[in-house]
């Protein structure tokens, strides 16, 4: 089998006696060396513990084979190498050459590393015999810094005082002053934190009013805070505080037609003028609106039931040979309740009757029989006794 050269064109390597890795074969592990460190770096910034099922699965099978295949480019750019440094000694053209081979193989080796450590977090799966590699003339790489520290949460914004203000005319002519689409501009000087200002809201606010060439027609700076509802100020102004928050600080530039137009605001604004506000927000609320009281309801007026109670009666009759006791009832029926109109009226109360006079008893009729026959006695009348009548 004659030698096989690794590149065209290095005839000192022609008469090797052992074969050369083709140049195919190193362009092949080079690209394997650059894909690998980019699939690998993304699975870096993901973290491997975020990525879905799917892809787990699929990284299961995949990382195996790239640590198989980095061991394998590793191979052929460690044998690449190797011919360069013999070749350097005659030829120091090569020297780039051999230093992006170098470079190459170190990145193909720590790609194996990689891929064998990241195959444990997604299963543990076996390498098919292939043991971790690690490079014999290279130091393992470094474990990556930890990720920088998260930025500290700003202090909340000053909503008490002025400060942020300067009571200075702001130049309209800059940049960051952004245009409303009505002709109002605004600039953040200072962003606030909070719920901004919605149409109709009550704001309490600092602010300092100026005419184009620098004049304070009106403020607060040096004061107390101004409550006031937005809906109560002239349009340009309005529009220019909504969306504030509170401890925010902005600059609103406000042309004249959304201002005091033509007639101005005598003395202190001329007609047509353009006004500049600086402005600072301490809250903003939504005005309560109390409602009224409804009517009270008619009283009922109810009419008065009235019942009349009977009054019971009682009666007693005699019987021959003995007298029954008359019953007498004892009360009169109690009245009907009235039913009043609008409300419930009171029934009267029915008068108890009066009580029955109890019969006496009678005596009993005679019972001497008379001579000859059976005695019959007859019906003796209330108290009277009864009379014999003696048989024939």
């Amino acid at each position: 089998m004659a030698p096989k050269s690794f590149r065209p064109g290095l005839t000192p390597l022609e008469d090797r006696t052992v074969p050369a890795v083709s140049p195919e074969q190193v362009f092949a592990a080079s690209a394997t060396a650059d894909l690998g460190q980019q699939q690998i770096q993304s699975l870096l910034d993901k973290g491997i513990g975020l990525v879905n099922v799917v892809t787990r699965d699929f990284l299961k099978d995949y990382l195996p084979t790239l640590t198989d295949q980095s061991i394998k480019a590793g191979k052929v750019l460690s044998e690449y190498q190797n011919d360069l440094q013999v070749l350097v000694t005659t030829d120091p053209s090569v020297r780039p050459l051999l230093n992006r081979v170098a470079e190459q193989r170190y990145k193909v080796e720590v790609n194996a590393l990689y891929a064998f450590a990241l195959t444990s977090e997604v299963g543990g799966i076996p390498l098919n015999g292939v043991t971790a590699p690690i490079p014999a003339d290279q130091p393992i790489p470094p474990t990556p810094p930890p990720a920088p520290p998260a930025p500290p949460t700003p202090p909340p914004p000053d909503v008490t005082t002025n400060a942020g203000t300067t009571g200075k005319l702001p130049d309209i002519t800059a940049p960051d002053f952004r245009d409303l689409g009505t002709g109002v501009k605004v600039q953040d000087a200072i962003v606030g934190q909070g719920a901004a200002v919605t149409d109709g809201q009550d704001v309490n606010v600092f602010y300092t009013g100026f005419l184009k060439d620098g004049t304070v027609f009106d403020g607060n700076r040096d004061k107390a805070a101004t409550k006031f509802n937005t809906n109560g100020v002239i349009q340009g102004f309005k529009q220019g505080l909504i969306g504030m928050q509170p401890g925010g600080v902005r600059n609103i530039s406000i042309p004249s037609a959304l201002g005091y137009g033509p007639a101005g605001s005598p003395p202190s604004i001329p007609p047509n003028s353009d006004l500049v506000f600086e402005v600072k927000l301490l809250s903003s609320s939504t005005p309560t609106t109390t409602g009224s009281g409804g009517t009270s309801g008619s009283t009922g007026t109810g009419t008065t039931g009235t019942g009349t109670g009977s009054t019971g009666t009682g009666s007693g009759s005699t019987t021959t040979g003995g007298g029954t006791s008359g019953t007498g009832t004892n009360s009169g029926s109690t009245g009907t309740t009235g039913t009043g109109t609008g409300g419930a009226g009171t029934g009267g109360t029915g008068t108890t009757g009066t009580t029955g006079t109890t019969s006496t008893t009678g005596p009993t009729g005679g019972v001497t029989p008379g001579s000859g026959g059976t005695p019959t006695g007859t019906t003796g009348t209330g108290n009277t006794p009864g009379t014999t009548t003696p048989a024939n």
